[in-house]
């Protein structure tokens, strides 16, 4: 049997993250017009990081997951910053969204070398800590997680 796609109705579109046909109103509209190709759950969820994450492995000569791979991987994943403990419901805004960050950045993307990380903590981290030091920074200022207005961080 061929693989395929079902071909949604008008009123639904089909998510490229959970490959599940939903209703319109769950997808984020585009800036320039029309639907994301993932609905907002996978969003929230990192499946839309796959396709950056794919750029970003072959640009670097990187390994990376399959897009089967990279679900599973996903799919047993805590929702929460690997670093600061922060959930995937508590961040609030899309700027504080949950990330795919590499803990050794030259080792690409291998499970064993990904965890889910807040934004603002993936940012932070950079090329610059490991994983320890990460740690360490988080625990030692309570920073990661005050409110920013205008890209400074409030005290």
């Amino acid at each position: 049997m061929p693989n395929y796609k079902p071909k949604p109705r008008k009123m639904e579109k089909f998510c490229v993250g959970c490959e599940q046909t939903k209703p319109r109103h769950e997808f984020y509209e585009m800036t320039r017009g029309g639907l994301s190709k993932y609905c907002q759950d996978c969003h929230r969820l990192g499946m839309s990081k796959y396709h950056n994450m794919k750029y970003h492995s072959e640009m670097m000569d990187f390994p990376c997951l399959s897009h089967a791979e990279f679900r599973s991987w996903l799919d047993q994943q805590p929702r929460v910053c690997h670093y600061c403990g922060i959930s995937l419901e508590d961040t609030g805004r899309e700027g504080d969204s949950l990330t795919i960050e590499k803990l050794v950045p030259h080792l690409g993307y291998v499970p064993e070398n990904m965890v889910v990380a807040c934004w603002r903590c993936n940012k932070v981290k950079g090329d610059v800590f490991n994983e320890q030091e990460m740690k360490k920074i988080v625990k030692e200022f309570d920073f990661i997680h005050r409110p920013v207005n205008n890209g400074y961080l409030h005290s």
